[in-house]
This record gives structure tokens, sequence and C-alpha cells, in this order.
């Protein structure tokens, strides 16, 4: 499914994603210059993959280690997540934050938001940044990148405690206790 997706969308060598809506809550602006400043500090030689969308607000920046791939069908988004070395996801304001449990789902090492919806969902089991600071996404990139391994396990492990199921009885509970 990795090779499928790299295949069709044209991704050679190492990635990172991001994943949602192009408009500012999401905080693409400040992700692609965390990413470009952390490959001008580092030896990273990687891209970024951006899914998503086109929403409203601030015009990003086109650069030569940026790729925008638009809007993909549901079924690649496990094999692009799969096939990245991790989600950049510091959104300013998420109601839920699903690409964060999706990245994890599939073994993904995640970087996200240190505040609101974002924070309670990855649970510990993510590098958490300040979506405002710069030096804190380039640093939390650096973290990612640096503990991977024990982002995927414990992402994996924290994916478990949520499922559809889970949702719809804890739903279905409330709604009873209305009645």
């Amino acid at each position: 499914e990795i090779e499928r997706v790299r295949e069709k969308y044209g991704i050679e060598g190492e990635y990172f994603i991001s994943v949602g809506t192009l408009e500012p809550r999401k905080n693409l602006k400040r992700i692609i210059e965390a990413f470009s400043v952390n490959a001008q500090r580092t030896s990273l030689n990687a891209r970024l993959v951006i899914v998503g969308r086109s929403g409203w607000g601030e015009t990003l920046p086109k650069t030569e280690n940026v790729n925008f791939l638009g809007l993909v069908p549901d079924e690649d988004l496990p094999g692009l997540y799969a096939g990245s070395s991790g989600l950049i996801y510091p959104s300013l304001y998420e109601g839920f934050g699903l690409p964060v449990l999706e990245a994890m789902t599939v073994g993904c090492p995640v970087l996200t938001s240190d505040r609101g919806s974002l924070a309670e969902v990855a649970g510990g089991a993510a590098i958490s940044v300040d979506p405002e600071d710069l030096e804190s996404i380039v640093w939390g990139i650096e973290s990612l990148i640096k503990d991977r391994e024990k982002l995927t396990a414990k992402g994996l492990k924290r994916s478990l405690n949520f499922s559809w199921e889970k949702t719809a009885k804890e739903t279905l509970s409330i709604y009873k206790s209305l009645c």
C-alpha cells in the first residue's frame, strides 16, 4: 500500500506529512517555515507532503521541499501516513484532531499542538509543541526524528483507546441519561 501511494503521488525518499484543510487554523505557514528551518540546520533530506482540500485564508509559500497533494481519496490516507516519517500537525485549534489518531493507528509518529483537544487525543503519545512558537515546532521536528521508534509504539498503544463502537456506546449512554 505504501509503495502504491508513493507511486501514485510521485513521492520519492523520506517525507513527513501534514493533513487537513488548507486554512489558517491548521498553521501550515508556520509548519512550512519550521520544516525549512529544520532542513537548513540539519542534514535532513526529506520532503513535507501536505494533504488537504483548499480552504480559505493565506496563500502558502511554494518551496522546493514541499509537495501539495490536494484532496486525496480516504483509501490513500493510511498508506500516506504509514509511509511517512511522521505527522506534523501543530494546529491552532481543532474540535477533535482526527489526523492525530489516524496517524497513530497505522504506526506513524506524531507531532501536535500542546493545547486543546489535540493534547487530549495524543495523551502523551506524541511530541507536543506550542503551535504559535516557530522554535518549538522546529524542536518538535527534531524530537520526532530522534524519538521515532518510541513514539510509534506509544501511538499504537494510545490508538487502542479509541473506536467508533466505543464512541457510539458512550453517545448512546449520554442520550439515555437525558431521557
